[in-house]
């Protein structure tokens, strides 16, 4: 006999099945299932050939074609959506390469690398520590790249108030009321000037225009309180410990290590002044 669905017969080398409804014989792939399929299935569930399957109805269809018509519509969508955003990704990239081929911002690029200004790529493309402190000691130079009149006088404004405030808080010595009230007078219009950025409030700029003025009513200072004086403390602070590594007692071991550590402060202070004593006298 010849498979139902090619002209292949009985004598060729490749494995029957015979369909348990119409009991004809067909070659595996001509099946209604795939060989997965037939291995899968329980061997006394029925094989069927695709002529004897059952037709599904016409409101079954109708469900069917219902679910494959909301799948295509809502692929569709994701596609409108998706072209839509690089729509809006093409014209932001397109402004950017007018902006960066300006005369202005060749200009202010040239300057920050007459300045050894940096951004750091392990940072986002930001600007960090020493790079920071040079934009604030140089702004001036910086704003004269940009032509609009307002949008200079803003950045100017913007600069000069930011560098006002770090200035004031970096000095090491108890600051009086009237120049708090001056800070955060400043503190207070940094916080009109950054709304105008259009950028996200950061922890930062919520730290100069909220907590510090805040604080320096509280302590009167914030110089003594610097990354870099923290710093300094810990190192000497570890270096008075190590010896006293041998007292079990940690809390004992910090007690003293501290006494010392207020001893050696003390005995520093009193060399600075004998020096600027020396010093005066010298001169007068």
């Amino acid at each position: 006999w010849n498979c139902k669905h090619c002209i292949l017969t009985k004598f060729d080398k490749v494995r029957w099945q015979q369909c348990q409804q119409c009991f004809k014989y067909f070659h595996p792939f001509r099946l209604s299932e795939t060989k997965k399929e037939i291995s899968q299935k329980d061997p006394l569930s029925a094989v069927l050939c695709s002529f004897c399957l059952p037709r599904d109805e016409p409101e079954v269809l109708r469900k069917k074609h219902i679910l494959e018509l909301a799948d295509l519509q809502m692929q569709l969508h994701t596609f409108k959506v998706r072209h839509e955003k690089l729509q809006m990704r093409l014209g932001q990239l397109s402004n950017e390469i007018d902006v960066y081929s300006s005369e202005a911002v060749k200009k202010f690029y040239s300057t920050l690398q007459r300045l050894n200004v940096d951004f750091q790529p392990y940072h986002g493309g930001t600007l960090i520590g020493n790079h920071c402190d040079k934009i604030l000691e140089n702004y001036e130079i910086l704003c004269d790249c940009i032509h609009d009149v307002d949008t200079k006088e803003f950045f100017l404004s913007y600069f000069s108030t930011l560098k006002f405030i770090l200035k004031k808080c970096q000095e090491k010595r108890w600051l009086e009321e009237k120049e708090i009230d001056e800070i955060e007078t400043k503190c207070e219009y940094f916080g009109v000037l950054w709304p105008q950025l259009k950028a996200t409030v950061t922890v930062k700029a919520d730290d100069v225009i909220f907590h510090i003025p805040r604080f320096l009513r509280k302590f009167k200072t914030l110089g003594f309180l610097c990354e870099e004086d923290t710093e300094l403390l810990h190192k000497e602070l570890n270096d008075i410990l190590r010896p006293l590594g041998s007292i079990r007692n940690k809390s004992e071991r910090l007690k003293l290590g501290l006494k010392r550590l207020s001893l050696k402060r003390h005995l520093d202070y009193k060399q600075e002044i004998t020096k600027n004593t020396s010093k005066k006298s010298k001169k007068s």
